[in-house]
């Protein structure tokens, strides 16, 4: 029906414009924790790597990838990128959820993955594009969500 024609293009254009929201606050966070944090600090996100790889369901997946972002955020040193984050946590667990299902936690592990090893390497550059490409393609590309 044309309602829910009307509603499902409402809800692809909101969720596309939190995509959108998400590659900035990943790329501020990517660069700064690159900049700002320990190696230690960096070190300690593979806890939340390993809680992503051994997920069991699509839900463990998204709230692990959640946890992954939210401390890359909070190890960034910017003291308002984790409340951002929190923010938008119900929407994007619902799209990580969505993507685990069409496309497996094993994508989503090892998209985080990626981050991880830029972020551990030290390349910005390598990071930001990373980042912008993996979620445009979430968006508009090869790995839509929806």
């Amino acid at each position: 029906t044309l309602i829910s024609e009307i509603s499902s293009n409402c809800l692809v254009k909101y969720d596309t414009s939190c995509l959108e929201v998400r590659i900035l606050f990943m790329n501020l966070a990517a660069r700064l924790t690159i900049e700002k944090a320990s190696d230690a600090e960096i070190e300690g996100l593979t806890f939340y790597l390993d809680k992503l790889k051994n997920s069991s369901t699509p839900e463990d997946a998204a709230a692990s990838i959640f946890e992954f972002s939210h401390e890359l955020s909070f190890i960034s040193g910017n003291m308002l990128l984790p409340l951002f984050f929190t923010s938008f946590r119900d929407l994007v667990c619902s799209l990580w959820v969505r993507y685990a299902i069409k496309y497996s936690i094993e994508e989503l592990y090892q998209g985080a993955l990626s981050i991880y090893n830029f972020v551990r390497a030290r390349d910005v550059d390598g990071a930001l594009h990373y980042i912008e490409t993996s979620t445009t393609e979430c968006i508009s590309g090869n790995r839509m969500i929806y």
